[in-house]
């Protein structure tokens, strides 16, 4: 399945690998960023060849054309356990697109902020009992 740009945590490959495995580049996307004056997209991540035994490498993508989607990431991604929130952040009356800010510490430290839309406060508010 080809995505109209790169997406975090999925693989890609260039569809080379039909000939010899080692022309076959996988591209892992870590982190997507936008240049600071162009504006154009920049994928920053992992990449290898399909060889045998090939190594992970630093490396980044601005063109999504010509690779596609594998169906299961190569690297796995392990989800980020958050086990102690801080605050909540009202979202201000004049928002367009109102989000209520929870400002979260992960585990290992990390600040993590969750972005709640309004269907998904009802949501997580019904799970935690709020519904009852």
């Amino acid at each position: 399945m080809t995505a109209p740009y790169f997406q975090v945590d999925r693989t890609y490959t260039d569809n080379n690998g039909y000939r010899a495995p080692e022309i076959t580049t996988y591209f892992h996307v870590e982190h997507i960023t936008a240049h600071p004056e162009r504006g154009h997209l920049r994928a920053i991540g992992w990449s290898k060849s399909g060889a045998p035994g090939a190594k992970w490498n630093g490396d980044y993508r601005d063109e999504v054309d010509g690779w596609t989607e594998l169906s299961s990431p190569l690297i796995p991604s392990e989800p980020l356990v958050v086990r102690r929130v801080d605050c909540a952040v009202e979202p201000a009356l004049e928002d367009e697109d109102p989000e209520l800010l929870v400002c979260c510490v992960a585990e290992d430290g990390r600040p993590v902020a969750l972005l709640l839309d309004d269907e998904t406060r009802a949501k997580l508010h019904g799970w935690l009992g709020g519904g009852q």
